[in-house]
């Protein structure tokens, strides 16, 4: 066969049976809690961490994440706490106003007891002209540790954040 050329023919593959497209996944093994701001819009003063995040009302249900057992807001809502280990998605919308052209980023960490943060996930979007909106999304599959905690940290200070609901969230799935 010459390896220079494409093929002329596909090869056929047998089957025996069709192969699943994806895994089958049971409802009661997947909750979740996703977090809005208590904020309507917040300049960054200096680099760090967003606070008051605060459970979105409308994702309660049979397979939302019980606050108290499943997890906790600590420090003004600017941090979660994971009180049962696992798989988890984390993700993040941050919907920057465009107050200032340049870069606009930011990271979701995680660490132990305030030690040894690792970046779980990052975003980063460039605002050429002043004045435009830009939305910025990431997530991550990640394992979760009891009493870990996650937070979101901005990377740049001066940057204006719409949080109005559904345009600035922070979530967490947790598969069981």
């Amino acid at each position: 066969m010459d390896w220079t050329q494409p093929p002329t023919t596909m090869p056929r593959v047998r089957r025996s049976s069709p192969a699943p497209i994806a895994p089958h996944i049971v409802p009661n093994q997947i909750k979740g809690v996703q977090f809005t701001n208590q904020l309507q819009s917040f300049t960054s003063s200096h680099k760090g961490t967003i606070h008051y995040w605060w459970p979105n009302e409308r994702t309660n249900s049979n397979h939302t994440l019980a606050n108290t057992s499943d997890y906790s807001l600590i420090l003004s809502g600017s941090s979660v706490q994971i009180k049962k280990p696992g798989l988890f998605s984390v993700y993040a919308q941050i919907y920057f106003d465009g107050n200032v052209q340049g870069m606009y980023q930011y990271k979701i960490l995680s660490s132990y007891e305030g030690k040894n943060s690792r970046v779980l996930a990052h975003c980063a979007t460039i605002i050429r002209v002043k004045g435009y909106e830009e939305s910025c999304y990431t997530s991550a599959l990640v394992s979760l540790g009891e009493n870990e905690m996650v937070w979101i940290d901005l990377n740049e200070q001066g940057r204006r954040i719409n949080l109005d609901v559904g345009r600035s969230f922070f979530g967490l799935i947790k598969f069981q």
